[in-house]
């Protein structure tokens, strides 16, 4: 038995030692032949007449070149294989040690074997419920795999075709069970030594044990029945025995050291290679991530620049203006840099991600300096997409500024055609008319062949042309027709409002502020006597003003700027503002702006004069309460409170039916300071020398005759000049400033004592416009309320909103989606009763009706 495990334990100890890390290291290769076999489709015998070469066998030269270069080892996570490692993997292929390898060999290394570790059923199909049991493959027992493992769908194991080496038994087992036990795995021949190593030692330590176990029982035996003649030689004999059992024993002892020492030996050389492959796994997970991270990031940053080159190139109007199509050209390159910045922008968030994890924790090594690499390349894109923005935004800028030049100039040429000899404008309405030929739009064909005629000198370029009517291709509103006619200036520099075209030879009307608003009535001449100023006829609108005024210093002084058409627009779900003939609140009304309504401001905002209040303070004779009211709110309006004739008993006297004492009847007795009411004049009673008056009780509205004077001169009821009565209903104020908190309503008939008063407060004048509806034509002025607010024939979508084809909700059907942000242009003014607004997109000149607002939000 001790000669058994001897033997078994020969690969691991003896002179002749088996090299099990290189039986590893042909695992590998097995590995990486078997998935070139599968990927090829060829069996191992073609593939071993591809890889001997011309040889008949396999050299190890041929070997080691074939092996460095194959893509299915150099890709394992492991890493390729050092020579020494394909070297010692080439001597267990060449298991004769002479050199070369043979077909058989070769097919032999490259099997998949199993080893079993726990008994397990080996069954005909796949599918455990369906198949029927061959055989059972036992512990220890090996068994080639015929197929890679696969799942079996109806229990969820992983099985695997063999074939055991035993008896060629054919079927499929499980490598493991669903609570985790392992039946058969990888076939190992360190492994599979040790289990027969151990499977021997304990079988010569066990029989060494009992052998002398029995031997002294025995010995025992012969002890107890005397030592002489052949017991003696009996028990010597059995001495020898046990010497030899216990020889067994120290042998056994000896061979277990040295399978110990081998074992760690192994271990060392294992850790050895797992410590290997984890570097060489991390080099190449590195290496990896490296190559990924610096090939997006240059292959990024090149089309990123080459995009952001090509928009900075056009970020000048100048350079653009040379193009055939340089609003194309530069819409193109702003998409382009646009997408390089968000290809450069996802770069960085890959590169990112590939920094997190393993590599961001990392604190030596390969993935350290991936970490410092990654980090290099995110320095070095964030410049790149921050060009590519600034890129965008030049050109956007630049576009702007091109687009603009050319619609000023088509404006500016339509301007000076519309100048008449004389100096003065046609009108815009007849001229719009004319151009339009009746429709609601002028068409830019129509816009282009007017521009076109004008002379030479008030022409635009051609280049200009074109882009100045880019953005009338659907036509051009009657809206938008004022707005290119009618020049509109903002002061930005003080300057003077003259009388005459001359500087010299005019006089101030008087100084234009900045922030004026002025209207341009002529083409602009150039003054020479002073030096070349740039001088136009202007209306400001602030006061409807005109005279001439300097748009241009002689030494190129801006003293006034380009600026919209002003409209202004009445929000407000319902309710009206009044228009008044005159910028003052006491004019006459001769009309009225409606909720939704849309003005163009002729003349204003100024404030009208200021005016005053004439203030009473006092308190109600019905319930006490004192307060401030206004008696009168201008000088030339109806008082709110008339005389009220009304008189008080200054004594105790008599309330009788008649005028005669003698002839009446006492109703009651007067108290004094009771309120009465004169229903007719006083009368003098000559006979008694006293003069009566008929009067009304204010507190119980009885009626009758009193003694106002008796004929002794003593006052009874005497006339009340501070009680006044109301004719129109005022708010009764806590504070002498009106528009403060209000008490309570002073009602028509109510009485009320004046205490202080009357006292003028002034007030500041209402902030007015005078305008006129787009809808309507009214014109007038009105107060500029909260609710007023500046509004343009142009419009941006809030919200998403639908396009109808009609003003009629019930009847009209959607044109399209219009998108949030997306241009509107107003084709005609707001229908006030609806809250629609006829418009055209932009984009793509879809044109019909909007809601301004819509539950509760505003839409436009």
């Amino acid at each position: 038995r001790m000669a058994k495990a001897t033997a078994a334990a020969e690969p691991l100890v003896g002179e002749a030692k088996e090299d099990f890390v290189g039986a590893m290291y042909l695992g590998r290769i097995a590995d990486a032949l078997r998935e070139r076999a599968r990927k090829s489709g060829k069996q191992f015998e073609a593939l071993f007449d591809e890889l001997k070469g011309s040889g008949d066998l396999l050299t190890e030269a041929r070997f080691l070149e074939v092996m460095k270069e194959l893509p299915e080892l150099i890709s394992q996570e492991s890493g390729p294989l050092a020579e020494e490692q394909l070297k010692a993997a080439y001597r267990r292929f060449d298991a004769d040690g002479v050199g070369t390898v043979t077909l058989k060999q070769f097919v032999d290394g490259c099997r998949c074997r199993y080893l079993c570790v726990s008994s397990i059923a080996m069954t005909e199909s796949l599918a455990v419920s369906e198949g029927k049991i061959i055989r059972k493959l036992e512990p220890n027992e090996v068994a080639e795999g015929l197929e890679p493992p696969t799942k079996d769908e109806s229990s969820g194991l992983p099985r695997v075709k063999v074939r055991a080496e035993k008896d060629g038994a054919e079927g499929y087992v499980a490598l493991s069970g669903n609570q985790g036990t392992v039946y058969i795995e990888a076939f190992s021949p360190y492994e599979a030594c040790m289990r027969k190593l151990e499977a021997a030692m304990d079988d010569a330590i066990t029989c060494a044990t009992s052998t002398l176990a029995h031997l002294k029982n025995k010995a025992d035996e012969l002890s107890k029945k005397g030592g002489l003649g052949p017991l003696a030689e009996a028990k010597a004999e059995l001495m020898k025995l046990r010497m030899r059992a216990s020889k067994a024993q120290s042998l056994h002892s000896q061979l277990k050291k040295r399978v110990s020492e081998a074992q760690k030996g192994h271990a060392e050389k294992l850790e050895a290679e797992r410590l290997r492959k984890e570097e060489a796994a991390e080099k190449l997970r590195a290496s990896r991530i490296s190559t990924e991270a610096t090939e997006l990031a240059d292959s990024t940053s090149a089309l990123a620049e080459k995009a952001a080159a090509a928009a900075e190139a056009l970020t000048s109007a100048e350079s653009a203006a040379k193009l055939d199509s340089p609003l194309q050209a530069m819409d193109e390159a702003a998409r382009d840099a646009t997408s390089a910045a968000q290809a450069v922008a996802q770069a960085t968030k890959k590169i990112l991600a590939l920094s997190a994890g393993e590599v961001n924790s990392a604190s030596s090594g390969p993935l350290l300096e991936t970490r410092r690499l990654l980090m290099r390349l995110k320095v070095k894109l964030a410049p790149i997409e921050i060009r590519c923005k600034k890129a965008v935004a030049a050109i956007q800028v630049a576009r702007g500024a091109l687009a603009g030049d050319a619609e000023r100039a088509v404006a500016l040429a339509l301007r000076a055609g519309a100048v008449e000899a004389d100096g003065d404008t046609v009108d815009a309405d007849a001229l719009f008319a004319k151009l339009s030929g009746g429709e609601a739009r002028i068409s830019a064909a129509a816009l282009r062949r007017h521009l076109e005629g004008l002379p030479e000198a008030q022409r635009p370029k051609a280049t200009q042309l074109d882009l100045g009517l880019h953005s009338h291709a659907a036509g051009v509103t009657r809206l938008g027709f004022m707005e290119l006619l009618q020049d509109f200036r903002r002061c930005v520099k003080d300057i003077a409002l003259t009388s005459g075209f001359e500087v010299k030879s005019s006089s101030t009307l008087r100084k234009l502020e900045k922030g004026e608003l002025l209207l341009v009535l002529s083409g602009v001449r150039v003054d020479e006597t002073v030096g070349g100023l740039q001088r136009a006829r202007c209306r400001a609108m602030l006061d409807g003003a005109e005279g001439w005024v300097t748009l241009k210093g002689n030494q190129g002084t801006d003293f006034l700027e380009p600026a919209e058409k002003p409209y202004l627009y009445f929000d407000a779900d319902e309710g009206s503002l009044p228009l008044l003939k005159a910028c003052d609140s006491s004019s006459e009304q001769v009309g009225e702006m409606i909720a939704g309504d849309v003005f163009e401001v002729l003349e204003g905002p100024r404030r009208e004069p200021p005016w005053e209040i004439s203030r009473i303070r006092g308190k109600l004779q019905k319930d006490g309460k004192g307060g401030w009211v206004t008696l009168k709110e201008r000088p030339t309006a109806q008082p709110s409170f008339e005389s009220s004739r009304m008189m008080i008993c200054k004594a105790s006297t008599a309330l009788t039916t008649d005028f005669d004492i003698d002839a009446c009847q006492a109703v009651r007795k007067l108290e004094t300071g009771e309120m009465l009411m004169q229903l007719e004049p006083p009368n003098e009673d000559s006979v008694r020398k006293m003069m009566r008056v008929h009067v009304r009780c204010q507190n119980d509205g009885k009626e009758g005759w009193a003694t106002m004077r008796g004929n002794a001169g003593t006052s009874y009821i005497a006339d009340s000049f501070l009680h006044h009565r109301c004719v129109r209903s005022v708010p009764l104020e806590t504070n002498y400033a009106s528009g403060s908190k209000v008490i309570r309503t002073v009602e028509v008939g109510e009485l009320f004592e004046v205490l202080e008063g009357p006292s003028t407060e002034v007030k500041e004048g209402a902030l007015r416009a005078r305008g006129r509806s787009l809808r309507r034509g009214d014109v007038g002025w009105f107060a500029m309320e909260p609710s007023v607010h500046p509004w343009c024939p142009r419009h941006i979508c809030e919200k998403s909103a639908d396009l109808l084809s009609s003003a009629d909700a019930a009847t009209a059907t959607t044109v399209r989606r219009l998108d949030q942000g997306e241009g509107l242009e107003v084709l005609d003014c707001p229908a006030s009763d609806m809250g629609l607004l006829h418009v055209a997109a932009v984009s793509d000149g879809a044109a019909g009706f909007a809601r301004m607002r819509g539950g509760g939000e505003r839409l436009l």
